[in-house]
């Protein structure tokens, strides 16, 4: 319905969550935040609900997700023309100045391309925070 377009566009473009894999089994979470600061956004899904918070400043970038069991969430974090200076997943140092660290139970560095440093993770409640230089 075209009261319905808002959802979408902030679910698929915004916080660009798709699935990538049958029935949800595998989703993504690539933001284009464009001039938003913060974002929160509830998605249903055949798996359960994806809660995504995300909040960012010229320095940080924050994002919270809840994902539903069963699932794997391949995470972007944005480079927005920056060089990423260090993520920390769940209080965890995970990634500084191009390195992968330490490593998280469920949660590891999968690839960066132009637009985006990827991580994948599994089912569960992840808290990140990327600072930028």
């Amino acid at each position: 319905h075209a009261w319905n377009g808002s959802n979408t566009i902030l679910s698929k473009y915004v916080t660009g969550v798709k699935p990538t894999k049958v029935a949800w089994t595998e989703f993504m979470v690539m933001p284009e935040l464009v001039d938003f600061k913060s974002i929160q956004k509830s998605i249903p899904t055949v798996k359960g609900t994806i809660n995504i918070d995300i909040n960012k400043t010229d320095s940080i970038y924050q994002l919270q997700l809840v994902s539903p069991e069963n699932t794997t969430a391949i995470i972007g974090i944005p480079k927005s023309g920056k060089e990423i200076k260090e993520v920390i997943v769940n209080g965890e140092k995970v990634w500084t100045k191009g390195e992968n660290k330490a490593s998280v139970i469920g949660f590891a560095y999968e690839t960066e391309d132009e637009k985006f440093l990827k991580f994948k993770a599994q089912s569960g409640h992840w808290k990140l925070e990327a600072s930028y230089n």
